[in-house]
């Protein structure tokens, strides 16, 4: 079986979570695509779109305030404020 990025949400509804292929981030310095052993990194994230592929295709998640990301090989954690 394929090795999968942890992607963590939390927010003032719970925390979800989901093995992803990869994850596209709204930054305030343009997107970036999050991959399986991606270098650590912590970002804001601006109002927007959080893109996500899993095996049922394509997901979505509505920003619609500032919040941040931490970005580890293995795992992405988002925090939505």
């Amino acid at each position: 079986m394929k090795e999968k990025l942890l992607l963590k949400i939390y927010s003032l509804e719970g925390e979800k979570e989901y093995r992803v292929d990869k994850v596209i981030l709204p930054t305030f310095l343009g997107q970036i695509t999050v991959l399986l052993n991606h270098q650590p990194l912590m970002c804001l994230i601006k109002k927007g779109k959080i893109s996500f592929w899993d095996d049922q295709g394509e997901n979505q998640i509505l920003v619609q305030r500032e919040a941040f990301a931490k970005i580890e090989q293995k795992k992405v954690e988002i925090f939505l404020i």
